[in-house]
């Protein structure tokens, strides 16, 4: 959600900025409620790799504003890596949940449908940014 909020509001034409700056808030504020309570009850290993996450969304938010450490130039470059960052997290919260396995990254949800053989084929990385 935080990401889609940031994309959303770097998007933004000048009149529509103020919404989303809103939404930008709000989705900034649920993530770092949930990620302070992960912080609190979560082991060694699930608490480092949240960090890289959270760290990597606060990057990427505070890029569209003035108080990033690495600056606003850097957004499309940290942006392709809260994906992994994610997908790390998940993968140390179901391990430390005792769930196993690391959910698949690279799943094709058209399996079993006539649409399989075109997505598996699909010439773009999956999943992108939503832009219509």
């Amino acid at each position: 959600m935080l990401v889609h909020a940031s994309e959303a509001y770097k998007a933004a034409r000048p009149q529509e900025k103020e919404k989303a700056k809103i939404n930008l808030e709000s989705a900034s504020t649920s993530f770092w409620g949930a990620y302070n309570v992960v912080e609190t009850v979560a082991d060694t290993p699930l608490f480092e790799t949240v960090r890289i996450y959270g760290y990597r969304l606060w990057e990427l938010t505070t890029e569209l504003g003035s108080t990033s450490v690495m600056g606003p130039e850097n957004f499309d470059a940290v942006r392709p890596l809260i994906a992994p960052a994610r997908r790390d997290t998940v993968a140390a919260m179901r391990g430390e949940l005792g769930l196993g396995g690391d959910p698949a990254s690279d799943i094709n949800p058209f399996a079993g449908t006539p649409l399989e053989e075109k997505y598996a084929n699909g010439k773009r990385s999956r999943p992108g940014p939503l832009v219509l």
